[in-house]
């Protein structure tokens, strides 16, 4: 009887730890992956910053070095102080790509103060006005048109002009210069007038 009752109670032992096992088995794997989930959001979530922060602009300073070959969106920041703005986008060659420019207060782009879309064959551009001295954030996305190189610029109203200067304009520029200058010297270099031609005086007649 005793022999029966210990018996009943090591398999109600045994049942129960096996239980018990499964469970943590159960647990340990929800955790794991759980755990993993959360590790990959906490990547997600401050990889975006990092990604989207990209390149810095000196203010009414032209970059003329990007493309968005084999890529859609490029990030910029520039440190501004306030007054207005204009963030600028220009093609460095002859192109009809598209894209569309924001800017935002934050890194995550939830807090976009302006946005506009065009073509840089033409020049695109977006205004924006600070307050305070703040740090901005650009975003450039092609939305359409083939892929190719630009130039961009954050200037101040002192610096309007500034997007019109791109590579072509500099050479066109500087070839100008060097004809109006060829021009003028050769209009300054005249021959010398020759002299009236009269006809051999005749001696006097005695």
């Amino acid at each position: 009887m005793n022999f029966g009752l210990s018996n009943s109670y090591r398999w109600q032992t045994c049942t129960f730890i096996n239980y018990v096992k499964v469970n943590i088995r159960e647990m340990s794997l929800r955790s794991c992956t759980k755990i993993a989930l959360m590790v990959s959001f906490l990547i997600i979530i401050l990889g975006i910053p990092v990604a989207a922060q990209g390149h810095e602009l000196l203010p009414n300073q032209i970059d003329y070095s990007n493309e968005l070959i084999g890529n859609n969106e490029n990030y910029y920041y520039s440190n501004l102080e306030p007054g207005t703005w204009t963030v600028a986008v220009s093609c460095n060659t002859i192109c009809d790509m598209e894209v569309r420019i924001d800017v935002s207060l934050n890194e995550t782009f939830t807090n976009i103060i302006a946005t506009t879309e065009g073509s840089i064959d033409t020049g695109v551009s977006a205004e924006i006005t600070l307050v305070a001295a703040e740090t901005v954030y650009i975003k450039i996305t092609k939305i359409g048109g083939t892929p190719g190189e630009y130039g961009i610029a954050v200037y101040d109203e002192m610096h309007m002009l500034l997007p019109m200067i791109t590579p072509w304009i500099i050479l066109i520029g500087g070839a100008v210069v060097v004809i109006v200058a060829i021009f003028i010297r050769r209009r300054m270099i005249k021959p010398k007038a020759r002299g009236a031609e009269y006809p051999p005086k005749s001696p006097p007649e005695i």
